[in-house]
């Protein structure tokens, strides 16, 4: 579960990465923007269940991810997370988690990982050193980057729970963390919410810089 202790999110986006496709000349640069992701769990897409030391997580199993044609990704939701409307909105594919084994980072990646914090334990889940680490190494092969800057119950995939008939009709999924229409409002504020709601710039206008 989130909590004040815990790093909330943080969204980074890049642009002018070297040419990732086709075949050009090797110094050819575009203007192809990326989404990098970092966060605990109301941004993790399924990084955890990759890592070798942590714990077995219910977010794998139904009804977490029942609005995505009930496959459980890992996410901590009925279906979408804020990044992924994000994603959706600036016509990206989905950040896919850096763990997993042959993920395609060409468009960018979520490093969010489920019970991580900004201090330095780790507890079987990568924490915010831990991220950034990793995102460092996605850099470095990319190249050049120039950063723009009430659901009931606590245990819904596993053991005994009362499923809502209807979660969208909701805040929270399981909680703590929150519904597929909610992670939507959410995103669409973050991507074209007026300077008093996102401030100083909304994600949309990050992405539009040049």
């Amino acid at each position: 579960m989130a909590t004040t202790s815990n790093l909330l999110f943080l969204i980074v986006l890049h642009a002018t990465a070297l040419s990732l496709i086709g075949c050009y000349a090797a110094n050819q640069l575009s203007s192809k923007k990326l989404l990098f992701v970092f966060g605990d769990s109301l941004f993790d897409p399924g990084n955890n269940q990759y890592l070798n030391n942590s714990m077995p997580s219910a977010s794998t199993s139904w009804p977490y991810g029942m609005n995505m044609n009930n496959k459980s990704t890992g996410r901590l939701s009925d279906g979408l997370l804020v990044p992924d409307f994000v994603a959706l909105f600036a016509n990206l594919p989905l950040d896919p988690p850096c763990m997993q084994p042959r993920a395609d980072l060409t468009n960018g990646a979520n490093f969010a990982s489920a019970g991580a914090g900004v201090l330095g334990e780790s507890n079987g889940v990568m924490n915010l050193n831990a991220q950034l680490t990793n995102f460092k190494k996605v850099v470095s092969r990319k190249g050049k980057l120039h950063v723009a800057t009430v659901y009931n119950g606590k245990n819904c995939g596993v053991g005994s729970y009362k499923l809502c008939k209807n979660p969208s009709e909701y805040v929270f999924f399981d909680g703590g963390h929150t519904t597929q229409k909610t992670n939507r409002q959410l995103a669409e504020l973050l991507w074209s919410g007026v300077p008093n709601v996102t401030g100083p710039y909304n994600v949309k206008q990050l992405f539009e810089f040049p």
